[in-house]
């Protein structure tokens, strides 16, 4: 099979007997025609973005990212080390009841979670350290 390119598109398929008039390139053996839509061409190679961040990770995996990770800004530390400091740190009430809840009872943690957001500005983790911890959290498997 072969693949017809338009910019950095692919934008069919055709069969191994084409020549052209459009630009096209042998399909790779890993080739997925279903995702034909997905692939991008740059500078030479097919490619499949990499997807974002999960949204919703579970309680558990995000737990264990924060363990098995230094914190870049304690580097003598994790980063559930750091949270818990945070938490440690609080004066009782609404934010702390919260950070214990995420600690302890909720199944699953959000992305976009304000006490996660308070977290980070504590932390001084950055969105895209964030988004790391999330792909390491999802990536975990029992």
């Amino acid at each position: 099979m072969k693949l017809i390119i338009q910019g950095e598109r692919i934008a069919a398929t055709a069969t191994d007997e084409y020549t052209g008039p459009e630009a096209w390139i042998k399909a790779p053996e890993d080739f997925n025609i279903e995702r034909l839509g997905e692939y991008c061409y740059i500078d030479g190679v097919i490619v499949l973005p990499v997807a974002g961040p999960p949204e919703v990770v579970a309680r558990w995996q995000c737990i264990r990212a924060l363990r098995l990770t230094a914190d870049p800004n304690a580097p003598a530390g994790t980063c559930l080390q750091t949270m818990q400091a945070l938490r440690d740190a609080m004066e009782p009430g609404n934010m702390r009841d919260d950070l214990d809840d995420a600690l302890v009872n909720v199944l699953n943690w959000r992305r976009a979670s304000p006490t996660l957001a308070t977290v980070a500005a504590f932390a001084g983790w950055d969105a895209k350290f964030i988004d790391y911890l999330f792909r390491e959290a999802a990536g975990y498997d029992l």
